[in-house]
């Protein structure tokens, strides 16, 4: 499969889509990127509704995402590059996402997050409330999470977030701010607002 020719039927066929590796989303975001992901193997393609929100510390991962219904895999042979670009088109789910349903917001997102069962996404869920400026509830959320379940390489984020709001300061959102724009910056999308 040639992937620079699946980037160009892509980029043709679906107006207002940025590409990056294998990513294709939507420009009309605001703190979640939304579309889809090819996921390049040496016997073919994983095809996966993508969703991802810039303002995870973690920076780029696929644990808002879902391969499509089956087995979201295409064999290298299966498809020409154009018929994989129909095929990806002609999927219900990922012709919403990136075409015809709204850009996701937090408030969706923060639904969507519920049936995540890891301290992780609990933590991406009070950081969604740190958006909304809901504070609060945000703090809430931060003191169900076990911190011996936060993995090593996350912990100073965990601090800082719960911190920032038992002092009620605006550290957790300034910090929050970086993040998106570091993550910005990994997805090819820098000046992006």
């Amino acid at each position: 499969m040639k992937k620079k020719l699946i980037a160009r039927l892509m980029q043709e066929r679906v107006d207002g889509i940025k590409s990056h590796e294998g990513y294709f989303f939507r420009t009309d975001f605001d703190h979640v990127l939304q579309g889809v992901l090819l996921e390049y193997v040496p016997r073919g393609v994983y095809v996966m509704n993508f969703r991802f929100p810039l303002f995870d510390p973690a920076g780029p991962n696929l644990m808002y995402s879902n391969r499509t219904p089956g087995s979201g895999f295409i064999g290298k042979d299966e498809l020409s590059e154009d018929e994989l670009v129909e095929y990806i088109l002609s999927v219900p789910e990922l012709h919403r996402s990136l075409l015809t349903d709204p850009p996701i917001s937090l408030d969706e997102f923060i639904h969507y997050l519920s049936s995540l069962q890891n301290e992780h996404a609990r933590f991406v869920h009070a950081a969604a409330l740190v958006l909304l400026r809901e504070d609060g509830e945000a703090l809430r959320v931060m003191e169900a999470i076990d911190p011996r379940k936060i993995h090593a390489s996350r912990k100073d984020s965990y601090e800082l977030l719960l911190t920032s709001l038992r002092q009620g300061s605006s550290d957790a959102l300034v910090f929050l701010e970086r993040v998106r724009d570091h993550n910005l910056s990994t997805f090819g999308l820098v000046g992006h607002r």
